[in-house]
C-alpha cells in the first residue's frame, strides 16, 4: 500500500522481484515465491524441516498478501511518506518473522549461512548483497528512483 503503488524498490530477492514486476507486470507474489523456492529447499537441507517450514509459511503468506493487495491504490502519492511508512512497516514485519524463527528472503538465509563460514556479520553480508542489487537497479531505473 506504500511501496509498490509508488514503485519504490527494496533489497534482497524481494527487490529483484520488484524490479522484474515493474518491467514485466508479472505479479509480485508469484515472482517472490519463485525466487525464494530454491532457498526454501536449501534451508530444509541445511537448517532442517522446522526452519524450512517456517520460511515456506512466511513465503505463502507474503504471496497471498501481495496477491490481494496488488492493485490497491497508494495510501499517499508523496514518495517520502511512502518510503518512511513503507520502510517502517516492512522493517517491523521482517523483524517479527525473524523473531519467529524464519526468514522472508533468500538473501537473509544466504547471509545467515555465510556468517557461519566468514568473519562478517549477517547485517554486513546483507548490506553487500543489497549494494549489488541497488547498483543494478540504478542502471535499470535511474539513480533518482534507486536512491528513493
Amino acid at each position: 500500500m506504500f511501496l509498490i503503488p509508488n514503485q519504490v524498490l527494496d533489497g534482497g530477492l524481494t527487490g529483484i522481484a520488484l524490479m522484474i514486476n515493474y518491467k514485466t507486470d508479472i505479479l509480485l507474489g508469484i515472482l517472490t515465491f519463485l525466487l525464494n523456492a530454491p532457498f526454501v529447499i536449501m534451508s530444509w537441507r541445511m537448517l532442517g524441516l522446522r526452519f524450512a517450514g517456517s520460511y515456506l509459511y512466511a513465503m505463502v503468506l507474503l504471496t497471498i498478501c501481495t496477491w490481494f493487495l496488488h492493485d490497491v491504490e497508494p495510501v499517499t502519492d508523496d514518495e517520502l511518506l511512502s518510503i518512511a511508512f513503507g520502510g517502517i512497516l516492512l522493517g517491523i514485519g521482517v523483524e517479527l518473522v525473524i523473531k519467529g524463527g524464519a526468514c522472508m528472503d533468500g538473501t537473509e538465509l544466504l547471509a545467515m549461512l555465510l556468517n557461519k563460514r566468514l568473519p562478517i556479520s549477517v547485517g554486513q553480508i546483507i548490506l553487500i548483497i543489497n549494494l549489488i542489487i541497488f547498483s543494478v537497479a540504478g542502471f535499470m531505473f535511474g539513480i533518482d528512483r534507486t536512491m528513493l
